[in-house]
Parts: C-alpha cells; sequence; structure tokens
C-alpha cells in the first residue's frame, strides 16, 4: 500500500502541474494498482475455517480460527487454536457475545500451556468469564460458580436478581 499512496501523491503532484496525459496516465496506474492490491488480498485471505490449516505458523493460523470463531460465534473452532492464552481469550468473548456460561468453565480445564504470550491464571480468566456473562444475563447465581473473593463479590454486585 506503499507504493499506492507514493502512486496518488504523484497524481496530485502531477495534476497540480496541469498536464492531462499525465494525470489520466496517473489514475490508471492508482485504479490498476488498486485493483491488483484488492485481487490479492482477496486471493490470499481464507474464505473459510478449513483454509487456515494451510497456514504454517501456528501464531497466524491461531488468529485466521479466531477470527472465524468470532465472525460466527463457533467456540469449537476455538479449541483448533493452539496456544492456551489465545484459546482462553476466543472462547471468553464468544461466552460473553452469547451469555454462555457453559463455556467459561471450559477456560479453567487444563490446555496444553504452550508459548508464545502471556500466561493467566486460567481460574482467574474463567472468573471473570462468569462476571461478564452474570452481568449480560442479569444472572446472580452464575457469581457463585466463582472463586470466593474480591472478583466473586463484584459479579454479585453488578449481577441482578436471577
Amino acid at each position: 500500500f506503499t507504493a499506492l499512496a507514493m502512486l496518488v501523491g504523484f497524481g496530485l503532484f502531477v495534476s497540480v502541474s496541469g498536464s492531462r496525459m499525465l494525470t489520466g496516465v496517473t489514475v490508471l496506474g492508482v485504479v490498476g494498482l488498486g485493483a491488483a492490491a484488492l485481487a490479492a488480498y482477496w486471493y490470499f485471505t481464507p474464505k473459510s475455517p478449513d483454509e487456515c490449516a494451510r497456514i504454517s505458523d501456528d501464531f497466524k493460523r491461531g488468529v485466521c480460527l479466531m477470527d472465524f470463531a468470532l465472525r460466527t460465534n463457533d467456540d469449537r473452532l476455538c479449541e483448533q487454536v493452539t496456544f492456551d492464552s489465545s484459546r482462553r481469550s476466543c472462547t471468553y468473548q464468544i461466552a460473553e457475545r452469547r451469555g454462555d456460561a457453559t463455556l467459561c468453565e471450559r477456560i479453567a480445564l487444563p490446555f496444553r500451556d504452550t508459548g508464545p504470550g502471556p500466561t493467566c491464571e486460567p481460574v482467574r480468566f474463567r472468573d471473570t468469564c462468569y462476571l461478564v456473562t452474570a452481568r449480560k444475563l442479569g444472572d446472580r447465581t452464575l457469581c457463585e460458580r466463582m472463586t470466593p473473593g474480591d472478583l466473586q463479590a463484584s459479579c454479585r454486585k453488578q449481577a441482578g436478581s436471577k
């Protein structure tokens, strides 16, 4: 996209100079380069979760799978993400969007503990999942599934009286 920006800048310079021929050529170049960039993006971007498998880098494949999981709210795609922190984040976000507290419990299950990425306490992550889900659903009973402590107390205050 740097080349496209340079071409646009050159086009502005040429159009100020007043040469119609150079302006026309520049406009054609900008349109052609833009179309080529769009075609390349369309060609190389996975269209389905199955196409993420062709990505050899674990991190990039995980990002691809998370993208599809979050677009479709499909928690099963989160399970295919290699790195624990990313997998937990994916599951957490879908639980929050759906208001599905059953997904929160899966966050604290033992995982493969692979890196890179920050290590997080799975129980705390699970409890935060319960908190946001309880708040979304207005269901205070979900707070009782949490580890006793400050987060649970906060959940009880924020969730409704369901």
